[in-house]
């Protein structure tokens, strides 16, 4: 599944479907947006894959495997929540 992402300077990021055109609404400034590839089949395994793919180098820059950062609680968690630091769009669909 081709994801857009969009990284913004203050460190949030938004995920939105590859196809997706509407405006980013949730965060001001500009963004970089490029494009991911995840494989899942549902939205709970996507946004545990976004959990992974985003906190790799604070795990292996704490000795652990992203799996275990994660499941440490230290890391970052992927969102449908407007405002999360790591925030799922509607428009992604399965």
């Amino acid at each position: 599944m081709k994801i857009k992402v969009t990284d913004y300077s203050n460190g949030t990021h938004e995920f939105h479907a590859a196809n997706c055109n509407h405006k980013k609404t949730i965060h001001s400034g500009n963004g970089d947006s490029f494009f991911k590839e995840f494989d899942a089949s549902n939205k709970k395994e996507l946004m545990h894959q976004i959990d992974l793919w985003f906190n790799q180098d604070f795990a292996h820059s704490n000795g652990m495997t992203p799996e275990e950062y994660v499941a440490s609680g230290d890391g970052y968690k992927c969102s449908t929540e407007s405002g999360s630091d790591l925030h799922l769009f509607p428009c992604v669909k399965f």
